[in-house]
């Protein structure tokens, strides 16, 4: 007993941890388990006393089955299957180890309290029932395991010691809770929690500049799609882990060091001169509570991407060790240790004695985690089960930096650092690399184009991010002492300043920017008039081709997905694969397609195949295609969000062209390498003859978001109406007023592919700013059926006035680029009022998608008579694992190989499509 009250505090602690954690993995897909029967899942099979009931509790978890997609695995590994009895089973197994685990945690928290006060059964009494609850609990799990294996224990079997269990359970709990309120206990634990909490905020403000960057870093690793693709490549490339725990560890000493200028007090005396060179002498003392707050934000700057990374590899399937275990709580565990350690002095009793440091068990510390480091990028490190190494370096590295800041002013003997010049000496070997990373973001601000990164560079985004954070971390902490100086809130007035001007000034920094152009359309250029033109083009050819082969002559209506750059991967994979099969030239595959319709990344991959069909004479093929999305398309775009956006923003001045100008500068400069001219007028493409002539390059609909009103917005080469695209806003009309100008293919393409926060609302006018397309239907599949419906009626019309037309065959291709399986809805494990309309409005986008293909696929013998074609990447297999499909616009080599190989699992549809177009 003596032991335990002695070490209560230890014992306590790590049984909390340990019971939360297997509690959390008890959960782990508790959605088979629930059905009508079981609303709690195996809570409900315990307390339940119908053998009716029982047995169909059973029936349904037999017959309950649920497919969990792997990503990023070894090919051996397939997607499981779990029935609800194999959970139920898992359940059970692990409920073993938690009784295990609860009952040590009432034990120990028994003697705690031990001598109990007032009247009282006495301990062996206590003892005697927490055993009994353990025996209890076990004869319910072995009548489980059996019920769930053979299916003959009696319903009572379960519920009588599961009753006997949760009656005695309560007793003891309620025993215990008279015995916290007898002794004061409650009074102090209150109390401490609320001095835990006020000590908290008070460290939070008082370190509000480097809380305020590891916010932007969770926020951007951990809640952002983008983020989590830069986590998921960032192993593509050696050169990417080793440059990101580099930047991360200078951007934690940041975190942990600059604060000394202004706590407990300003420094005297500190120039902008003595600032950069670092030389600060400092003869203050700062509290403890201060020092630790201190080390915290250091140690949470590697802990923050490490629970990213496994946040991520969570979200794409990816398993590891600890995946039934939500990465944001293992945070709140790790983040509770370290304070409790450095509340208790735990890293002083284990490293230091008697202020003099154990120099043999750090040194020992240090060298287990430089090794592991060293040995890291040896471990398939281009392999997605590397990223688990590199999440648990970053939780070895957040411990190290801890143990040494703790004891860094403690005695070394003979290296022994603490001088009265400490500060001036170390000051400049943190705030030195600091300024370089501060100095590379400026230049980048000032020239992307110099980061404008081949496929070489491409994975060193993560480290500009972080060098951005360097560079507002070191500014406004130089803002925040002088503040505190002069007494001044130069922050506040210049965050309060910067967000009036962005309110009450009406800024141009993201209004399209026009191109001299002339529409020059014959047919009033209208749709139905295009059609006609483009089906009187092709008039010879269709009847040679009914007569010659009986069969109709084959219009093809495409519309892909949004995903990023995957979407204008997978769309150009597919179509120049079709356009290879036949030929690549004058009649190949694009001949036969009328119109493209696409959102997002789609867009951009069918924008792409447009501005090839007109520049070349002869198609790109896959591998052509994937040279160019080999390049950086993110790196510069998250440069002038940080920065140039941010600036022009909230000055209200367009000083420098913003990131969806630099946006289309890469892609337009990429394409051109590849001789596909992306920068001319966008009704060039059709206005005038290209490499083929004519009618040669099909429509484009580029589905775009009107964020002021919420309708779909299109932009296409030709002019729409109410009537065919009802609820939709053209903005062919809203150009009208300028005849002579318009917009480039490139800048229509992107009002498609606006990603909230990596890229800007495209601004119009004052009451026209657009967002991407995927917001309001992320497939195009809603524009494809409106195109295909006044197709057919203007075929009928020609049909009718001229009986000699032949026959057409109208064929949809929807072109979903994420493996089957990995679309889901945003689900709310706790739906509750706070966060209901934020999931609605998450999956509103997913479900407009979703019926806008499924309309499509499932209306083809209707009155508008198609067939219907749906082509998707797989999990294929690749140099012995699955590599992950991200969104976003980087993408690693795997993953491109991965999706060229999965035209090999489409290829019999790719058959059926070329089976109803004439080629050799």
């Amino acid at each position: 007993m003596e032991f335990v009250k002695k070490y209560f505090r230890y014992i306590f602690y790590i049984l909390l941890a340990a019971n939360g954690l297997v509690i959390n993995k008890m959960h782990e897909r508790q959605e088979v388990l629930v059905n009508s029967y079981a609303p709690r899942g195996m809570v409900s099979l315990e307390l339940n006393f119908s053998q009716i009931r029982q047995d169909s509790i059973l029936k349904i978890w037999d017959s309950t089955e649920k497919s969990y997609i792997i990503q990023g695995t070894g090919c051996e590994k397939t997607n499981p299957t779990f029935t609800g009895t194999q959970v139920a089973t898992t359940h059970n197994h692990w409920d073993n180890l938690f009784i295990v685990l609860y009952t040590l945690f009432l034990l120990v928290f028994s003697i705690r309290l031990f001598p109990f006060a007032g009247p009282s059964p006495g301990f062996p009494a206590v003892f005697v029932c927490i055993l009994l609850i353990c025996i209890m609990d076990i004869t319910e799990n072995l009548f489980i395991a059996s019920a769930l294996t053979h299916h003959d224990a009696p319903a009572w079997h379960i519920w009588l010691p599961s009753m006997i269990k949760w009656i005695i359970r309560s007793c003891i709990g309620i025993y215990f809770l008279i015995q916290i309120c007898v002794q004061g206990m409650i009074k102090r634990v209150f109390q401490t929690f609320s001095k835990y909490l006020l000590g908290t905020i008070d460290l939070v403000w008082t370190f509000r500049i480097p809380f305020f960057c590891l916010m932007i870093l969770f926020l951007a690793l951990y809640g952002m799609d983008q983020g989590r693709d830069l986590l998921l490549i960032i192993n593509s490339s050696p050169l990417g882990p080793i440059t990101f725990l580099i930047t991360l560890s200078i951007l934690a000493l940041l975190n942990w060091y600059l604060s000394k200028l202004y706590v407990p007090v300003p420094l005297p005396n500190i120039t902008i001169g003595k600032y950069v060179r670092g030389n600060w002498p400092d003869s203050r003392e700062m509290k403890k509570n201060q020092f630790d707050g201190a080390r915290l934000m250091g140690s949470l700057t590697f802990l923050v991407p490490m629970i990213s990374i496994l946040n991520a590899m969570r979200i794409f399937g990816i398993p590891y060790l600890m995946q039934g275990i939500n990465p944001f709580v293992l945070l709140l565990v790790i983040l509770g240790f370290y304070q409790l350690a450095l509340y208790y002095n735990w890293i002083s009793h284990w490293f230091t004695q008697d202020t003099r440091v154990n120099k043999k068990r750090f040194f020992t510390l240090v060298g287990i985690v430089l090794i592991y480091i060293l040995l890291v990028p040896f471990f398939d490190s281009d392999k997605p089960d590397f990223l688990v190494w590199l999440s648990l370096d970053l939780l070895l590295l957040s411990f190290v930096f801890l143990v040494y800041t703790t004891i860094r002013t403690c005695n070394w003997g003979n290296l022994n650092w603490k001088t009265n010049r400490i500060s001036a000496r170390m000051t400049p070997w943190i705030i030195w690399p600091g300024l370089i990373l501060m100095a590379v973001f400026v230049l980048a601000n000032i020239c992307p184009r110099l980061f404008y990164f081949s496929s070489n560079l491409r994975l060193l985004t993560l480290p500009v991010i972080i060098s951005a954070l360097c560079f507002y971390n070191i500014l406004f902490s130089f803002i925040l002492f002088k503040g505190k100086s002069l007494r001044i809130q130069f922050i506040s007035f210049i965050f309060l300043a910067g967000l009036l001007i962005s309110i009450l000034k009406e800024n141009d920094l993201h209004k399209l920017t026009p191109v001299k152009t002339e529409n020059k359309f014959k047919y009033n250029d209208s749709l139905p008039g295009y059609m006609a033109s483009w089906l009187q083009h092709r008039k010879k050819e269709i009847d040679s081709f009914y007569k010659k082969t009986g069969s109709p002559y084959p219009v093809f209506i495409v519309n892909a997905y949004g995903g990023g750059i995957r979407a204008a991967a997978w769309t150009t994979f597919v179509i120049s694969e079709l356009e290879k099969q036949t030929g690549g030239q004058n009649r190949s595959f694009q001949h036969y397609v009328l119109a493209y319709s696409g959102a997002s990344g789609g867009t951009i991959g069918l924008s792409e195949l447009c501005a090839a069909r007109y520049s070349l004479k002869k198609s790109l093929s896959p591998g052509d295609w994937q040279q160019l999305y080999e390049n950086d398309f993110l790196t510069p775009l998250i440069i002038a969000l940080f920065g140039r956006d941010a600036w022009n923003s909230s000055s209200g001045f367009r000083i420098a062209p913003d990131r969806s100008i630099i946006q289309e500068d890469i892609w337009e400069r990429c394409l051109s390498q590849k001789h596909i001219s992306y920068d001319s007028p966008f009704v060039k493409y059709w206005d005038s003859a290209g490499a083929y002539g004519i009618y040669e390059v099909p429509l484009l609909f580029a589905n775009t978001y009107l964020a002021d009103s919420g309708l779909k917005a299109i932009t296409s080469p030709v002019r729409l109406s109410h009537r065919n695209f009802p609820g939709t806003v053209f903005v062919e009309d809203l150009l009208q007023n300028d005849t002579s100008s318009g917009i480039k293919l490139s800048t229509g393409a992107f009002l498609s592919a606006r990603f909230p926060f990596i890229s800007p609302t495209g601004k119009l006018d004052q009451t026209h700013h657009f967002m991407d397309g995927g917001l309001k239907e992320n497939s195009g599949a809603e524009t494809a059926r409106e195109i295909l419906s006044v197709l057919f009626r203007k075929y009928r019309q020609l049909d009718s006035a001229d009986k000699t037309w032949g026959k057409i065959n109208i064929v949809l291709i929807s072109l979903p680029n994420s493996i089957a399986g990995t679309d889901s809805f945003q689900t709310a494990p706790n739906f509750f009022e706070l966060t209901a309309p934020l999931t609605a409005l998450m999956n509103n986008w997913v479900g407009n998608t979703n019926k806008a293909d499924t309309i499509n696929a499932r209306n083809v013998d209707g009155y508008l008579k198609y067939d219907y074609y749906q082509l998707r990447p797989s999990a294929t297999c690749l140099n012995g694992f699955k590599p992950i499909l991200p969104l976003g616009w980087q993408i690693s080599d795997y993953a491109l190989d991965q999706m060229k190989s999965s035209l090999d699992s489409i290829r019999p549809q790719l058959n059926e499509i070329l089976g109803k177009i004439p080629h050799k």
